[in-house]
């Protein structure tokens, strides 16, 4: 009798610990989605003062050359850059869109993103992948597209690059993503102290949140390489 009810206040122990973790997990997960969404709200809002108000004050400084020379060139010109400006608009709507991103695999969405960098800047991209397409979770699929996205926009901003790699490994029990680049670089650990370092605690975090290992070496004028590791089974 004894052994049955230690049997029975054991398990129950086992069962309120691993609730109590799954507790922890949705809120890690809430959290996660909160930190997220600020991002890209703040992006959005560089967007719209930056490229967006720019092409837009383009537009109407030769909308007004246009009309006052009666030039039909400055009206095409002024015709692109609204349609550019449109563009960026349904950009910026899709990335905000939880349905759309999910709708297409994760490898698609990297794979737009990348196209979508190397039409707009300088940087040249390299994307390769395994021919078996990742099956994710819509939490694991968003988290791991935020972390990609944030790490390639990272290259745009700061390393000074010329060429940015992606590449998708699929394993028997894991798979791996890695982005490197060949920009300036960095010392890793004063970035971490600084208020941009937020950005690599954050995509280290929400890596380990769904039991993926992080890693990020950077070498001063070599490039910085980003690698992730995620299981299939698990969070």
């Amino acid at each position: 009798m004894i052994v049955v009810i230690f049997a029975i206040s054991r398990y129950q122990n086992k069962q309120k610990q691993y609730d109590d973790r799954e507790r922890e997990l949705e809120n890690e997960f809430m959290k996660a989605a909160i930190e997220t969404q600020e991002q890209i709200l703040e992006e959005l809002s560089e967007r719209l003062h930056g490229n967006l108000q720019q092409t837009l004050s383009l537009a109407k400084i030769n909308l007004n050359r246009g009309i006052a020379n009666n030039d039909v060139n400055d009206f095409l010109i002024a015709k692109e850059l609204v349609t550019d400006g449109i563009q960026e608009i349904k950009y910026l709507s899709k990335g905000l869109d939880r349905k759309y991103i999910t709708g297409n695999s994760l490898e698609e969405n990297i794979e737009k993103q990348l196209k979508r960098v190397q039409e707009r800047t300088s940087l040249q991209t390299i994307f390769t992948k395994s021919e078996e397409e990742i099956q994710l979770s819509d939490d694991k699929h968003i988290l791991l597209y935020r972390i990609v996205q944030e790490s390639i926009n990272n290259c745009i901003n700061y390393a000074e690059a010329t060429l940015l790699t992606v590449v998708m490994e699929s394993h028997k029990k894991y798979f791996t993503i890695q982005i490197e680049d060949d920009g300036n670089g960095c010392d890793i650990n004063k970035i971490k102290h600084a208020k941009n370092g937020l950005g690599i605690i954050n995509m280290q975090k929400r890596t380990e949140l769904i039991n993926g290992i992080f890693h990020i070496e950077s070498i001063p004028n070599q490039g910085t390489l980003v690698f992730i590791k995620i299981p299939y089974h698990g969070r």
